[in-house]
């Protein structure tokens, strides 16, 4: 076991499954006591959309690696000897493979669950282009460790820095018999003929104009012209693309404002709501300090009624005991007599 098998299979997942399963595998193999494969673990980054599903189409579809190691060859061979027709047929034949292979990349991706936007499908495609044009991005590509998208001018070697998790990938070779090798599978024979087929094509073009210059500049204009479409094409593409997303992007915020508006009227009406409950409460607290005032008010004509009833008792039991004191004196001068 070493990086490159453990993240092959790592970024088979799909991409919200990545994190936890990388810390995951790089604990156990910490646990297990191999650190320098675990740190190698830990390292690999999280794969783009675009790139994951790149990874897994290729996973699932091998033979497709065939045909992008074969039709690269035959178009790098056949751009050496330019022919017009021949350029016209080969650039019709990568177009139809990378929109096979990224109809079957979304397939995939949604069969995981997994949705692909506009401009992860934009840089699926791009990146199957550049696999076609550049053998360094095909080796990238093919190891199944791909972690962001490739872009091809057509004309420049593709930028392949930090593009694959874990060691860099190894180029392809074409092997004896036309066959070729990438670090993560083998490409059947057939590049090598076809390439050869196309060069004998465009030589014997070549010669019946008469192998002059004038041959020569046909056939660079024809290069020209064709490298010029596709360039033009993949501009179409790109501004198509760039006014979807500036589309897509003025639809969110024309929702993202009926939003704010909603949330608006719904926090004035919790505004208003908030005044009318503050305002029953100033006037139950003002009815409570009337009735606590009330209260003080009888509290104090209670204390008052207590004392005058007090006094009125006090006053009874005098008036009695003096009474009672005349009574007697009345009964002691009746005996005297």
């Amino acid at each position: 076991m070493d990086v490159e098998s453990v993240a092959r299979e790592l970024y088979r997942l799909p991409p919200a499954h990545f994190t936890a399963a990388r810390n995951a595998r790089a604990k156990h193999v910490a646990a297990a006591g191999d650190r320098e494969l675990a740190d190698g673990i830990r390292k690999l980054a999280k794969a783009s959309p675009a790139a994951w599903a790149v990874n897994r189409v290729l996973a699932d579809e091998p033979e497709l690696k065939g045909e992008v190691v074969r039709l690269g060859e035959t178009l790098r061979e056949a751009q050496e000897h330019p022919d017009r027709q021949t350029l016209t047929e080969l650039s019709e034949k990568r177009k139809g493979l990378v929109r096979r292979a990224t109809n079957l990349a979304i397939d995939g991706a949604e069969r995981d669950g997994v949705g692909v936007s506009g401009a992860a499908q934009a840089e699926i495609e791009q990146t199957l282009f550049a696999a076609v044009a550049d053998s360094g991005a095909a080796a990238a590509v093919f190891s199944g460790r791909l972690v962001r998208a490739l872009q091809s001018t057509g004309f420049e070697q593709v930028d392949t820095s930090g593009a694959v998790g874990g060691p860099q990938a190894e180029p392809i070779v074409l092997a004896a018999g036309g066959a070729a090798d990438a670090r993560g599978g083998r490409i059947g024979p057939r590049s090598a003929e076809s390439a050869r087929g196309v060069g004998a094509r465009s030589a014997g073009a070549g010669a019946g104009a008469g192998g002059g210059a004038a041959a020569e500049a046909e056939e660079e204009e024809a290069a020209a012209e064709a490298a010029a479409a596709e360039a033009e094409a993949a501009r179409k593409r790109a501004h198509e693309e760039a006014v979807r997303v500036a589309e897509a992007a003025r639809q969110t915020a024309r929702d993202a404002a009926r939003k704010a508006d909603d949330l608006a009227g719904t926090l004035s009406g919790y505004d208003r709501e908030a005044r009318e409950v503050a305002a029953e409460i100033d006037d139950l607290e003002s009815q409570l300090e009337a009735r606590h005032d009330r209260q003080r008010e009888l509290g104090a004509q209670q204390r008052k009624a207590e004392r005058e009833h007090r006094d009125a008792v006090t006053t009874a039991g005098r008036a009695a005991r003096d009474a009672d004191a005349a009574a007697a004196r009345a009964v002691d001068l009746s005996s005297a007599r």
